[in-house]
């Protein structure tokens, strides 16, 4: 008889088991959650980096076009200067520009 008690106390003790959540099915649950978060902060950033990326590649190319205009600039300041120069002088005629 100390068999089928046996037998009947491991069944119960199964059933039981099954019932009863498993402690690993939590700390998956909370794995998976982590998971997920991080890879949220991961997409988040990279869409920051990227708009960092667009707007610095924005702001140089406002700063290339800045360089080419100012050596145009200081030409024609310089020109200027000198066309102002000689005309109090009274060495030269206006000139139309």
């Amino acid at each position: 008889m100390e068999l089928p008690d046996r037998v009947n106390g491991e069944l119960k003790a199964r059933k039981q088991l099954i019932w009863e959540p498993h402690p690993a099915e939590g700390i998956s649950d909370d794995y998976t959650e982590e998971k997920a978060s991080l890879e949220r902060q991961i997409q988040k950033k990279a869409e920051i980096q990227y708009q960092i990326a667009q707007e610095l590649q924005h702001t140089s190319n406002i700063l290339h076009e800045i360089e080419e205009e100012q050596p145009q600039q200081e030409r024609e300041l310089f020109t200027r200067q000198h066309v102002v120069k000689k005309e109090s002088a009274g060495t030269v005629e206006p000139q139309d520009s």
